[in-house]
């Protein structure tokens, strides 16, 4: 008897179905997440800058740097700063020991001891004729403005002759100690004005690096000038002159231009890493502080990840710029408000 082939049609896998089904509605759900993460960055991305743009227009690093004079060379004293950097590096003359290493802590109306005044006349003896004449010059150059090669993330921009700036301050702070020994009180104060112009000179980039080298400075400047009053007596005209320079330097708010350039430049940052452009910076620092939690090791990988805080970020840095445009006396109260609620 033959056996009549079923007809019956084969059993139906239903959980490959099923499975095939739920990977594609997940898929879904995950790439719509994705999408809606996207735009709700980009949109309080763009909120944020519209709000830097109301408060403060010409916020952004390329604006800001345009608005900045151009200083004719003959009139830059960071041109001179920078030439002396690099004349120094090429002859390896010593730099010497820093003013602070001489001098912090002495009493201001005591005078220097034979170990301080050998070790500041050997030290101003190395640096050739020349170049210690170009740096008198810095006293009659009241404009600056360093060619600096600001790098896509900013961060990592090279500001070493800026900052070797207080190096030559160094210089001339030393010869104002021993002018000031001398009994030559009033030429000792030329390099205390100097140094104090140089300060507010260097604090015009828009890092704040360059607001600290000018506290550093203005430090320098001030205990200098304590030693020359401690140690003998000025002409009127000196002090007159002295004055004029103090209350100039009091004036001229330099918190204002760092944290307007901070932003920019992390700003600039941000966007590069947006446009997708090289994020070794990023990546760089992260390694450097040995990254741990999971949200330190995303940011590694894929350092894009990063951009979904930025908006935040942005608006705290727009709060911070107001914050400085204030009264100074009203700066405090709005600066412990901001740290109280936590921000970026």
């Amino acid at each position: 008897m033959s056996t009549i082939p079923s007809t019956a049609p084969p059993r139906r896998r239903w959980w490959l179905r099923g499975a095939i089904a739920f990977t594609t509605v997940a898929a879904i759900t995950l790439s719509l997440l994705w999408l809606w993460s996207e735009y709700a960055t980009m949109s309080a991305w763009q909120e944020a800058e519209a709000e830097a743009d109301r408060l403060d227009p010409r916020w952004r690093l390329h604006e800001i740097q345009a608005d900045r004079a151009d200083v004719p060379d003959d009139e830059n004293a960071c041109l001179v700063v920078a030439h002396l950097v690099r004349e120094t590096e090429r002859r390896r003359i010593a730099w010497g020991s820093d003013h602070g290493d001489l001098f912090d802590g002495y009493p201001p109306r005591a005078r220097m001891n034979g170990a301080q005044l050998g070790k500041v006349r050997a030290e101003l003896a190395a640096i050739p004729a020349p170049l210690l004449a170009e740096a008198h010059r810095l006293h009659q150059l009241k404009k600056g403005r360093f060619r600096l090669e600001i790098t896509p993330d900013y961060f990592s921009t090279a500001t070493m002759e800026q900052s070797f700036g207080r190096k030559v301050a160094n210089w001339l702070l030393h010869e104002a100690y021993l002018a000031s020994d001398e009994g030559r009180h009033d030429d000792a104060l030329q390099g205390c004005e100097t140094v104090l112009r140089m300060g507010r000179i260097a604090c015009k980039e828009p890092f704040v690096t360059s607001l600290w080298l000018r506290h550093a400075l203005r430090r320098d400047a001030i205990a200098t000038l304590e030693r020359i009053l401690g140690n003998g007596e000025l002409s009127d005209d000196a002090l007159a002159r002295m004055q004029t320079s103090l209350a100039e330097d009091l004036s001229d708010s330099s918190w204002l231009v760092a944290v307007r350039g901070e932003r920019a430049g992390l700003h600039q940052l941000y966007s590069s890493l947006r446009a997708g452009k090289d994020a070794k910076f990023f990546t760089d620092v992260i390694a450097r502080t040995n990254p741990r939690s999971f949200d330190e090791w995303t940011v590694y990988c894929v350092p894009s990840t990063a951009l979904k805080g930025y908006p935040e970020a942005l608006r705290h840095w727009n709060e911070s710029v107001e914050i400085a445009k204030l009264p100074i006396s009203e700066r405090l109260a709005r600066l412990q408000a901001q740290e109280a609620r936590g921000c970026y």
